[in-house]
């Protein structure tokens, strides 16, 4: 492996874990993007059915009253209200996996590590 292929992993690699630490991540998706284009609006449905298991439907009419954010998009497909979505994401600040479990609603398992296979 060349110097320039080591270096653009590893700055792919930190930038990632820079991205789950600071919430933008959730549960392998970048959850933290506002639809201001067709294809991301195309994208934000995508995640939004895979999280919630909504409908297509559900999930443009979501985001329309979310204005693109994708993240209050999914509180709202949990039930909660715009005002109620929004507190509960500023009182986890801003991070999803908080804000749904302040709300009841547990997000994805981990991976059972023990089916790994070792060596």
């Amino acid at each position: 492996m060349k110097a320039g292929t080591a270096q653009r992993i590893t700055l792919n690699v930190f930038s990632s874990l820079v991205m789950i630490l600071l919430g933008r991540v959730y549960d392998g998706l970048m959850v933290d993007l506002q639809a201001v284009s067709q294809k991301l609006v195309r994208r934000s449905e995508g995640i939004l059915t895979r999280l919630t298991g909504s409908s297509g439907e559900q999930a443009r009419e979501a985001l329309y009253r979310a204005n693109g954010n994708v993240k209050l998009a999914v509180l709202l497909l949990h039930g909660c209200d715009v005002k109620q979505a929004t507190d509960v994401l500023h009182r986890a600040g801003g991070q999803l996996r908080a804000a749904l479990a302040d709300i009841g609603k547990p997000g994805p398992e981990p991976d059972d590590l023990n089916d790994l296979p070792t060596s």
